[in-house]
């Protein structure tokens, strides 16, 4: 049975996005491992009886979603996890009948970061480290000295033998480049939803999350209220356009008790517009779904923070189907601009040059000015600015699911492959080409390492490939990991395009003391019905599918083959995906999912645009791997 342990400091959203990432993910894994597995959160439990009353309602909340909250009893209740509390944790589990160690332990950056890998170390388990943060990033432009230790703490953390994740693209680049090895990346769910929201008519919006007065200098909320103050006045002006000011109101959700700052701020709205600005500033909710019903009912949200690593207010916006005006450097925007044009044109993006100018504002007057455009943009056209949000929605939930029990899965297919290995020492041997990096086993007298595959369309198919011991010394087991997307593309007329994959080819080629080994493979035995196993080192993969394109993880939960490497001699395999180009297939559907039939001159040009991009040749080439075995001279044994 998998068992797994989180740490956070608190169950729910009460203290930050951390926590709020932590109890979705943890619901998630519930979720996901279902009676094949148990979670545990381990979490500060308060003092008195309000502390005492304040766990039961969030041990009662979390046991409705399949978690165990367990209570760390300490005087001391800091944003930070004091990494000693792993071995209470320990104790507590097996004090109340938690039959084996935990299986995983999940530390959050610099807060539960050490504490997971001295649980894991406890145990005789595994530690899954979540980045959050890239401290250098935007440390500077706070006014405090913690940067610098923040930022060493985590590289001294994440240079341990644990599996490094980080929630976003941004964040994977930053701790990939610093840690010289590859992390996988999280993608968070997206609130629940019953209905598709209806266009508002009404300038009415919301910015929420943690916007103390201490942490404006990066979530820029007050720039959020004088852009806004700023749109009232020039959409007043304008005879054509001031009813749409008529019933305005904007919401800061996430204010602290800090009265005379609140005060100030209305009064600067007021300047800003030159009339008064109907807002309210307002504690953060800790139930979330209140705070989704108040994103839900502004017609636009904004998240406009000089730096966010990720930016969970912004995607839980999206997912809300409601307009959004992001800032450009967050790790939202990036991964909209790497689900492709279509996803990224449809929200409203700003670069927020922020602190630093004369003024000693916490922003610049042509962010405020940007940031009025913007909303003057969504007000002018409400229903063109919904329609955009419902095919973001659309285009992200097809690429990447967006659900808690997809993040999950995806945690636990990586914590499950092979061991990591060390990180590289060694300079690229090709200019152009990552180090090796990827899986490393030992075989008599020799070392087997398996490249960072290359991918030529990652956006289609992504190929992960490990390397485990197998049966002897000289034996090793190949482990490919096939992840299949299927790419969204509006059309005009409500209508949409679908590409993707119908079937691949794997081949594995061998050379030098590298042979594949005679015994069953994958496919031959009939276990897998999607895959069939042919001679020459050959297998054909034809799902698993979801409306007949391969969709999601393909391949990779069991052996390819087995490897062996012969006496002392160097040699090389190499794995290689294709696809025939019939099998990239392009669909097109209405607005309510039903396929059309693609008309002959879109037929025609898709395929030569498709031809051009993907080369020439019967079969096109979609990803490479290498795998290098050194002789006893060459590397170690």
């Amino acid at each position: 049975m998998t068992r797994i342990i989180a740490l956070a400091t608190a169950w729910g959203s009460a203290h930050g996005g951390i926590n709020a990432f932590n109890t979705d993910l943890c619901v998630g894994l519930a979720q996901e491992l279902g009676d094949a597995g148990k979670v545990y959160c381990a979490v500060i439990a308060g003092e008195g009886k309000a502390g005492e009353d304040e766990f039961r309602l969030a041990y009662e909340d979390a046991a409705r979603q399949g978690v165990t909250l367990v209570p760390i009893t300490r005087p001391d209740r800091g944003q930070a996890f004091d990494p000693s509390w792993a071995r209470e944790v320990a104790a507590w589990l097996e004090a109340h009948g938690a039959e084996g160690h935990p299986s995983y332990w999940i530390g959050h950056d610099v807060k539960s970061g050490e504490a997971a890998l001295l649980g894991a170390q406890l145990t005789n388990g595994s530690a899954a480290l979540v980045g959050h943060m890239a401290y250098l990033l935007y440390g500077g432009h706070k006014r405090d000295d913690a940067t610098t230790k923040q930022h060493q703490d985590q590289m001294r953390t994440f240079r341990s033998r644990a599996h490094v994740f980080a929630v976003g693209p941004l964040l994977r680049d930053w701790l990939s480049e610093r840690l010289d090895r590859p992390v996988t990346m999280l993608v968070p769910g997206f609130p629940t939803r019953t209905e598709r929201p209806r266009a508002r008519r009404r300038l009415a919006g919301i910015t929420f999350g943690r916007l103390g007065v201490d942490d404006d200098r990066i979530k820029q909320g007050r720039l959020a209220v004088l852009g806004f103050a700023n749109a009232i006045k020039v959409l007043s002006l304008t005879p054509t356009h001031a009813d749409l000011v008529n019933g305005h109101f904007f919401i800061m959700l996430g204010v602290d008790n800090a009265r005379p700052q609140v005060e100030d701020l209305k009064r600067r709205a007021f300047v800003e517009a030159g009339r008064s600005v109907n807002m309210f500033a307002e504690p953060y909710q800790m139930v979330r779904r209140d705070v989704f019903d108040r994103v839900a009912g502004a017609s636009f949200a904004m998240m406009l923070s000089v730096h966010e690593g990720f930016g969970l207010t912004a995607w839980e916006a999206i997912g809300l189907g409601v307009p959004v005006i992001l800032s450009r450097n967050s790790g939202v925007f990036q991964l909209l601009q790497e689900a492709g044009s279509a996803a990224a044109s449809r929200v409203r993006d700003i670069n927020v040059q922020g602190p630093g100018d004369a003024s000693g504002e916490n922003h610049t007057r042509s962010d405020i000015e940007a940031v009025s455009r913007e909303i003057q943009g969504i007000a002018l056209d409400f229903e063109r600015a919904y329609q955009d949000a419902g095919e973001l929605y659309g285009i992200l939930q097809q690429r990447y699911g967006c659900t808690w029990s997809g993040t999950a899965r995806a945690l636990l297919d990586a914590m499950a492959d092979a061991s990591l290995a060390e990180p590289n020492p060694e300079p690229n041997p090709e200019p152009g080409r990552p180090p090796s990096s990827s899986g490393q086993a030992r075989g008599r007298d020799a070392a087997v390492v398996a490249e960072r595959p290359w991918n030529a369309h990652a956006d289609l198919l992504e190929l992960g490939l490990s390397i485990m011991q197998g049966s002897d010394r000289s034996r090793f087991d190949l482990m490919p990991e096939l992840r299949c997307t299927v790419l969204s593309f509006p059309m005009s007329g409500e209508r949409q395009a679908r590409i993707g994959l119908t079937g691949v080819r794997v081949s594995v080629r061998c050379d030098g003391s590298v042979e594949i080994l005679p015994g069953n493979r994958l496919g031959d035995d009939g276990g897998a019905s999607d895959v069939v196993a042919w001679s020459g080192g050959r297998w054909d993969i034809s799902g698993p599918c979801e409306e007949g394109f391969l969709a999601h993880r393909v391949l990779g939960r069991d052996r390819l083959c087995e490897l062996g490497a012969r006496d002392h001699l160097p040699g090389d395999a190499a794995v290689e995906v294709t696809a025939a180009k019939a099998e990239l297939d392009v669909r097109l559907y209405d607005r309510d999912g039903r396929r059309l039939a693609l008309p002959d001159d879109t037929q025609a040009a898709l395929g030569l645009v498709l031809g051009k991009g993907l080369g020439g040749g019967s079969r096109i080439q979609l990803a490479r791997a290498g795998v290098s075995v050194k002789g006893a001279d060459d590397g170690p044994a």
